[in-house]
C-alpha cells in the first residue's frame, strides 16, 4: 500500500508506514542498524552489485536521460552524479523527485543519493566542476583560502549545502585538499593552496558546514579528495591523461601532503576519494591508487583510522587504469575490491561484480561489507524516509538575495593586489569620464556603468586586461583543453603583444588564478596586477573605482614563481621551494590606507564630499548633531525631534547609509572628519552638542578627540569601548552580518511584531533604509574600526561628556569603566571636573530612542542645558513585560551597579569591587581550560591557597584581550613572576582549544567559549614551594587526580626570585583519549619550540632550564599516561 502526498507542484509516493505487511526497514521507529541488516538480507547479489557503482547523469529537455531508467530498474543503480550545471532549481527539483518516484516504485525502492561536483564557482566542465545559474556564484576554494577565513568556508559550506539539499543534491564531491606543490598541475584551481595547515584548517570547518555536527535530514556528506594527495605530479601533468599518470615525491614528503586528509578523517568526512595517478620510486605499488592496497587499506584504513566509504574516482576500470593496463575489465574489479575500494566511480559494470563473487573470486562477505556502509549512509541521510523536496522551497531557497550577495561580496574581498606602484589604484573620480580598452571582459559590463569602452589602446585612457593564467596551448576538446598543464609563463608572441599596450596606455591587469602564473613582466610593466579565484566583471569594477569601499583583501594561497626554469628546478612534493619566487604565499596589498588618506588629505583627484544631512529649525541659536547608528540613518530620530524644536537640528546620513551611501567610511576617524565638516559649514558659531547611537555615538567621541574646538558638549549611548565578548564577536563581520540580515529579512508583519514584542516603535521608512543600508562591507568596515576604539581614547574627549548604556542589551560593565575613565581624565597636565560620567537606562534596549523617545529627548536637554537628569522610580526589570517610559530613570552608573551579583551556577560574580589598578590583595590571576578566571590571594598562605571564581566579562575589564592574535607567539610556559617579585600560582590548560597558555598578571589570556561545558585537561600546576605544593587544595576543586604524577624541582634564584615547583596532575581517565593526548604533545613542543627560540634572544634566558625540563617531563608524562 502506499500513500500520496503534495511536495510543492509535485506529487510523490511514499510507503505507508502503518499496517502489519510494513517491512522492517521502511520502519523508521527501528534503529538504523536493524533496518540495514533487513535491507541486507532481502537483497540479491545483483541488487547488492548495483549499489557499488556510482554512474552519471543529467537532463535532457527537463527529463531522465537515455539511460538512467534501465541503470535504476536492471542493473539495480542507486548513486548517480548530476551532470551539468544546476540551471532552473525548480526544473530541478521536480526531476529529482520524479527519479526518485521512479526508483522507489521498483524492486526494494531503495532511493537514489544524488551527488554533484561543485557548483559555485567558475571552472565549468563537467568532469570536474560546474557553474549553475541558479545556485549563489562565489569564489573557487582557492579563494576562500585567500581570505585565510575559516569563518568564511563554514558560512559558504552552509549555504552551498541548504542550496544542494533543497534540490536533492545530497553529497558533494569535494572538498579538493590536494597541495599546490607543484604549481604546473592543471588541477590547481581548485584546491586550497600550497600550505598543508591552512588548507586543514579550512577544511574542517568546510566539512562541518556540509555534514553539520551529525549526519541527518538536512546534511550533504563530503567526499574529500584525491587521496594521498594528488599535487605532485610529474613534470605538472595530470592523470585523467595516459601521458600524465604518475606521481612522484623526490623531496620524500608523502607525509606533508597527508595532513590535510589526517584533518579531514578527524572532522568525519564521510567518503575519500583516491586519485587516478600511480605512484612512482616510492614503497607503494606502482599502480593507480584505486588498486593500490598499500595506500587505501594498510594507510587510509588502517594507520589513518578511515572507517567511512571509499569511491573511486571516474572510470578507472573502463577508461584510465593506470598501472594496470595489462588486466582484463574483471581483474582491475578485483584488485580494486582487494585495495579497499567499496563503489565504482563513473562505472555502470556490477556485473562485474556479480561474476567476480559467482566464480569464487570475491566472496559475498566483502560485498555486503560496502553495500551495508552505503545502505547506512542512506538511511542517515533519512532517504528512506523521505527522498523528496519540495519544489516552492528548492525555488525560494537556490539563489536567493542573501546567498547572492553573500557570494558575489566574497568574489570582492578575495582579489589579490600584486602590485600598485604610486597607489595607482583605486582609479580616482575623474577617471569615470576616461575612455577604456578592456580584454576579457565584456564591454557591456562597463558601458552599464555609463563608461566609455574603445576598439584599440591608442584610443584609450586606461586599459583592463582579465587574462587567465599562461597555459599550453592546444587544439583539443574536452578534458584536454580545460585541465591547463604546460607552462606557465605567456609565450614569446604574446608577451611582445601585451608589452605593447602596457607602453602606450596604464593598464590594470588582472589574471585568473587557475594555477600560480610567473609574470615578471607583467608585474613590471603594468600599472597594477591584481589575481582573482573566480569573479564577475561587476565585482573587477567596483575593485578597480573602490566602489562602496570595497578593496582587495586576498593573501596569496601560494608562492608565484618567477620563471618556469624555477618551477622545473624544483622538486613536485616539496612546498614553498621555487628559487626567488615572484611573489611569495601571504603577499597581498591593500589600499583601504589609501583610499582614507585621499578622503582625509582633501586630494583633488577625490575631494572629500559633504554628508548628505536634514537641517531643521534653523532659526535657532544652539545647534545639536544627532549621528544614527549602524544599518540606520537620520530617520532615526524622526519620533522625538519636535521635542527638540528649540534647537537647530543637523541630522546626518553617516558614510555608507543611506543618502551617504556613495561615501567610503574607512574609519571612524574619516566618519569624525565628515562631522567636523558637517558642524564648521552649518553648525550656528561652529560649535555643536552631538548626541550619538551606537555607532554614531563613537563618531561622536572621535569627533571631540580630533575635533575639540568644534564640540560643546556629548550624549552617547551604546558606545562604550568593546570589552570581552563584543571585542571577539567585532571580528565575525560576517556572523554579524547573517544576524542582521536574518531579522531584517523577516517579512514586514513578522518583523513588526518582533519589534513590538522587544518594545520598539514602528518606522516603516527607517527599515527600507535599514535593508538597504545591511550591507557585509559597511559592517565589515563598521566593526574592525570600532574595536580599535580602546579605553584609553575616552581619556581624551575634552567635551563634557555623558556615557549612556541600555540596562537590557548595552555592556553595563564597559560602560563604568568609561564613566570612571571621564571622571578622572587628565587633559594637558589638568584634571577636567566637568561632571561627565556614565549612566545606566536600566529596562532600556541598545536602540532606545526608538523604546522610549520621550525619556530620550529629555535626557539629551537635560545634559546639553546642564541640568540635572531626568528622575524617577526605578524597578527591576519583568520578563517579557515592556516597561512604561514613565517608570524610567537616568540613574549613574555607579548606584545602578551598586551590590549587584550575576550568578553563573552557584557561584556569585562580583562586578563591582574590581579596580585593576589596586594592588590589593587580589593580584593573582588563574585561568582554567572551561574558560573561567580566578584570582588568588597575594601573598600565598600556605595553609590555604584560596581562589574566586571571576566572570570572563569581568575579567576583561582588566585589560586581557580576546583571543590573542599569535598565541603561540605570545604565551609562554614558563615559571611566572608577580610585579612584586613573587612566583605567583598558574594553572596551564594544554590542549584546549588553540595553544597552552600561561595566565599571568599583565598578559593576554585566551578565552575559549566553546569549552565552556568540556571536562578539563591535563594541567601543570606551578607553585612556589613544596610545601604550598603539597597542601594546596587547588587541583582537587578543578577534579583533577588527587596525587601527582610526578614533581620537578629548580632549585635556582634569578634577580632574588626563586625557582618554581612543578606538579603534573591528571585528568580523569574518562576525559582523555589518544588523539587528545596526540594534540596536547604536539601543541606542547610547538610552544615550548617557540619559547625556546625566544630565549636564545635573550628575552627569557632566566627561564630556559626549568622550561625545557618542565615541557620534557611533561611530555614523558603525556606519553607514558594510560589511555
Amino acid at each position: 500500500m502506499r500513500t500520496a502526498i503534495l511536495l510543492g507542484a509535485a506529487s510523490a509516493v511514499l510507503p505507508a508506514v502503518s499496517g502489519a505487511d510494513i517491512l522492517p526497514y521502511w520502519d523508521s521507529t527501528r534503529c538504523i542498524d536493524e533496518r540495514v541488516d533487513d535491507l541486507l538480507s532481502r537483497m540479491t547479489l545483483e541488487e547488492k552489485a548495483g549499489q557499488m557503482f556510482h554512474a552519471r547523469t543529467s537532463l535532457i529537455n527537463d527529463t531522465f536521460d537515455a539511460n538512467i531508467k534501465s541503470y535504476v530498474a536492471d542493473k539495480h543503480i542507486t548513486h548517480y552524479v548530476f551532470s551539468g550545471g544546476v540551471n532552473d532549481a525548480r526544473v530541478v527539483a521536480e526531476w529529482q523527485n520524479a527519479l526518485q518516484q521512479f526508483s522507489r516504485d521498483e524492486g526494494l525502492g531503495i532511493p537514489i543519493t544524488l551527488s554533484s561536483d561543485p557548483q559555485h564557482g567558475w571552472t565549468d566542465d563537467t568532469a570536474v566542476s560546474n557553474v549553475a545559474a541558479s545556485f549563489s556564484r562565489w569564489t573557487e576554494p582557492l579563494g576562500i583560502a585567500a581570505l585565510r577565513s575559516p569563518e568564511l568556508a563554514l558560512e559558504f559550506s552552509n549555504i552551498a549545502r541548504e542550496e544542494y539539499v533543497s534540490v536533492g543534491i545530497r553529497q558533494a564531491l569535494h572538498p579538493t585538499v590536494d597541495i599546490i606543490t607543484e604549481p604546473r598541475w592543471g588541477r590547481n584551481a581548485q584546491t586550497m593552496g600550497e600550505d598543508a595547515n591552512l588548507t586543514s584548517t579550512l577544511l574542517v570547518e568546510y566539512i562541518k558546514g556540509f555534514q553539520g555536527d551529525k549526519i541527518g535530514p538536512h546534511s550533504v556528506i563530503t567526499t574529500t579528495k584525491h587521496f594521498p594527495g594528488g599535487g605532485p605530479m610529474e613534470n605538472g601533468e595530470d592523470s585523467h591523461f595516459e601521458w600524465g599518470k604518475n606521481q612522484t615525491y623526490p623531496g620524500n614528503n608523502q607525509e606533508y601532503h597527508l595532513i590535510p586528509f589526517r584533518a579531514a578523517i578527524k572532522a568525519g568526512t564521510r567518503q575519500m576519494m583516491p586519485y587516478y595517478s600511480r605512484p612512482i620510486g616510492t614503497e607503494w605499488e606502482e599502480v593507480a591508487f584505486a588498486f593500490n592496497k598499500g595506500v587505501i587499506t594498510d594507510l587510509l584504513k588502517n594507520e589513518l583510522g578511515f572507517e567511512g566509504i571509499v569511491v573511486s574516482d571516474w572510470g578507472v576500470v573502463t577508461t584510465r587504469f593506470w598501472g594496470v593496463e595489462d588486466l582484463t575489465e574483471l581483474e582491475r574489479a578485483r584488485k580494486a575490491l582487494e585495495a579497499g575500494i567499496d563503489i565504482f566511480g563513473g562505472e555502470t559494470k556490477p556485473e562485474l561484480i556479480v561474476q567476480l563473487v559467482n566464480s569464487g573470486q570475491i566472496a559475498e562477505e566483502r560485498i555486503d561489507y560496502s553495500v551495508r556502509k552505503l545502505m547506512k549512509e542512506k538511511f542517515e541521510l533519512g532517504l528512506f524516509d523521505n527522498p523528496f523536496v519540495n519544489v516552492d522551497v528548492a525555488e525560494r531557497v537556490v539563489g536567493n538575495e542573501y546567498f547572492s550577495r553573500l557570494g558575489n561580496e566574497t568574489q570582492r574581498r578575495a582579489f589579490t593586489l600584486l602590485t600598485n606602484p604610486d597607489d595607482f589604484l583605486p582609479l580616482p573620480q575623474s577617471a569615470l569620464n576616461a575612455s577604456f580598452y578592456v580584454e576579457g571582459m565584456d564591454p557591456a559590463a562597463l558601458e552599464a556603468r555609463n563608461l566609455k569602452v574603445v576598439g584599440t589602446p591608442a584610443e584609450a585612457d586606461y586599459a583592463f586586461l582579465r587574462l587567465p593564467s599562461p597555459f599550453k596551448p592546444t587544439t583539443a576538446s574536452g578534458l584536454a583543453a580545460s585541465i591547463n598543464n604546460g607552462s606557465i609563463e605567456f609565450n614569446v608572441t604574446e608577451k611582445a603583444r601585451q608589452a605593447e599596450i602596457y607602453a602606450t596606455i596604464p593598464t590594470v591587469v588582472d589574471i585568473k588564478f587557475n594555477r600560480p602564473p610567473a609574470v615578471p613582466e607583467v608585474a613590471e610593466a603594468a600599472a597594477a596586477l591584481m589575481g582573482n579565484y573566480g569573479s564577475s566583471h561587476d565585482a573587477f569594477l567596483d575593485i578597480v573605482f573602490g566602489v562602496d569601499g570595497w578593496a582587495p583583501e586576498g593573501k596569496l594561497p601560494f608562492d608565484m614563481p618567477r620563471s618556469m626554469a624555477a618551477v622545473e628546478a624544483s622538486k613536485e612534493d616539496v612546498p614553498f621551494d621555487t628559487e626567488d619566487p615572484l611573489f611569495e604565499f601571504g603577499h597581498g596589498l591593500s589600499y583601504r590606507e589609501r583610499l582614507a588618506r585621499r578622503i582625509m588629505a582633501h586630494e583633488e583627484s577625490l575631494p572629500r564630499p559633504m554628508l548628505a544631512f536634514v537641517s531643521l529649525n534653523v532659526e535657532k541659536p544652539s545647534t545639536i548633531v544627532l549621528l544614527h547608528g549602524g544599518l540606520s540613518c537620520h530617520l532615526e530620530y524622526a519620533d522625538f525631534i519636535p521635542l527638540l524644536s528649540e534647537y537647530h537640528l543637523l541630522l546626518p546620513d553617516l558614510p555608507q547609509h543611506s543618502k551617504s551611501f556613495h561615501i567610503p567610511l574607512v574609519s571612524l576617524e574619516n566618519v569624525a572628519d565628515h562631522v567636523a565638516d558637517l558642524i564648521s559649514a552649518n553648525a550656528h558659531g561652529g560649535k555643536a552638542h552631538i548626541v550619538g547611537l551606537s555607532f554614531g555615538g563613537f563618531a561622536a567621541q572621535v569627533t571631540a578627540i580630533r575635533h575639540p574646538s568644534l564640540v560643546t558638549s556629548l550624549f552617547v549611548t551604546g558606545a562604550e569601548p568593546f570589552q570581552g565578548f563584543r571585542l571577539r564577536a567585532s571580528q565575525y563581520p560576517s556572523l554579524i552580518y547573517g544576524f542582521a540580515w536574518s531579522l531584517l529579512g523577516l517579512p514586514d508583519a513578522l518583523y513588526w511584531r518582533y519589534a513590538a514584542w522587544m518594545g520598539l516603535r514602528r518606522h516603516d521608512d527607517l527599515l527600507i533604509e535599514m535593508r538597504k543600508n545591511c550591507q557585509l562591507g559597511m559592517l565589515r568596515d563598521e566593526f574592525s574600526t570600532i574595536a580599535r576604539y580602546r579605553l584609553g581614547d575616552v581619556g581624551k574627549i575634552e567635551a563634557r561628556t555623558l556615557m549612556v548604556a541600555g540596562g537590557r542589551q548595552d555592556d553595563v560593565g564597559a560602560s563604568k569603566l568609561a564613566g570612571q575613565v571621564l571622571e578622572n581624565r587628565v587633559i594637558r597636565g589638568q584634571r577636567l571636573d566637568d561632571g561627565s560620567r556614565s549612566v545606566v537606562i536600566r529596562d532600556a534596549l541598545h536602540a532606545w530612542d526608538l523604546q522610549f523617545p520621550d525619556l530620550f529627548a529629555r535626557g539629551v536637554l537635560a545634559w546639553v542645558e546642564e541640568r540635572p537628569l531626568p528622575e524617577g522610580h526605578r524597578r527591576k526589570e519583568k520578563k517579557h513585560r515592556q516597561p512604561s517610559e514613565d517608570s524610567q530613570q537616568l540613574e549613574p552608573e555607579e548606584e545602578a551597579a551598586a551590590g549587584e551579583t550575576e550568578t553563573q551556577g552557584d557561584v556569585a560574580i562580583d562586578c563591582t569591587d574590581i579596580n585593576p589598578g589596586e594592588p590589593g590583595p587580589w593580584s593573582a590571576w588563574v585561568y582554567d581550560s572551561r574558560g573561567f578566571y580566578y584570582r588568588c590571594r597575594q601573598p600565598i598562605d600556605s595553609d590555604n591557597l584560596d581562589y574566586e571564581f571571576i566572570h570572563p566579562r569581568t575579567a576583561s575589564t582588566l585589560g586581557f584581550v580576546y583571543p590573542p592574535i599569535e598565541p603561540a607567539a605570545q604565551l609562554q610556559i614558563t615559571p611566572v613572576t608577580q610585579a612584586y617579585g613573587q612566583i605567583i600560582p598558574i594553572l596551564v590548560p594544554v590542549g584546549t582549544y588553540e595553544a597552552p597558555a600561561v595566565a599571568a598578571i599583565g598578559q593576554d589570556l585566551p578565552y575559549q567559549p566553546e569549552n565552556s561545558v568540556t571536562p578539563l585537561r591535563p594541567m601543570l600546576l606551578v607553585s612556589p614551594s613544596e610545601q604550598q605544593m603539597t597542601q594546596s587544595t587547588l587541583p582537587q576543586r578543578h577534579g583533577l587526580a588527587s596525587a601527582p604524577v610526578d614533581t620537578l624541582t629548580q632549585p635556582s634564584v634569578q634577580n632574588g626570585v626563586a625557582g618554581a615547583m612543578v606538579r603534573h596532575y591528571a585528568a580523569p581517565r574518562s576525559t582523555t583519549s589518544q588523539a587528545t593526548s596526540h594534540r596536547e604533545r604536539n601543541m606542547v613542543r610547538d610552544v615550548a619550540k617557540g619559547a625556546k627560540s625566544r630565549s636564545k634572544s635573550g628575552s627569557n634566558r632566566h627561564a630556559r632550564d626549568p622550561l625545557l625540563k618542565t615541557v620534557d617531563k611533561w611530555l614523558d608524562h603525556v606519553r607514558e599516561r594510560p589511555q
